[in-house]
């Protein structure tokens, strides 16, 4: 291929893209107003919701307000660890270290998202992304 022919090629390949970006932007307004992955021949367009990021504490939280969990109801999804940083700089300071000391500076964590799934509820979505849709060849 000469300087010429080279050219004319990439010329039409510039053509040719702008004009597939115009198309695909067209393809991804119409799924967007959808709202369902499309696919037609070796084409698909997949329709995304968007992320959404939830807050299961709060969740917890509300529906223990609201009286809907029991006492305890909580405690298999309860996950005893020790801060250790916090005990041996206390340890440091007095002078001692001993495992059985290490209880003092123990603390409580909980699986809010398990916890909701177990008690079917919804946790309260905090953010969400924007919908969009990639379009690919197959």
């Amino acid at each position: 291929m000469n300087e010429t022919e080279l050219a004319m090629k990439m010329l039409q390949y510039g053509d040719l893209k702008a004009t597939l970006d115009v198309l695909e932007a067209q393809i991804k307004i119409a799924v967007l107003e959808r709202g369902k992955t499309q696919t037609v021949g070796n084409v698909r367009a997949s329709y995304s919701t968007g992320r959404k990021t939830y807050d299961y504490e709060a969740t917890i939280n509300a529906a223990e307000s609201a009286g809907q969990l029991e006492p305890g109801c909580l405690a298999p999804f309860e996950a005893y660890s020790v801060d250790y940083e916090a005990a041996v700089e206390g340890f440091k300071a007095a002078g001692l270290i001993d495992d059985s000391d290490l209880d003092m500076f123990g603390k409580i964590a909980v699986n809010y998202r398990e916890a909701c799934k177990t008690f079917g509820l919804e946790g309260v979505v905090t953010s969400q992304q924007e919908p969009s849709v990639t379009v690919k060849l197959l």
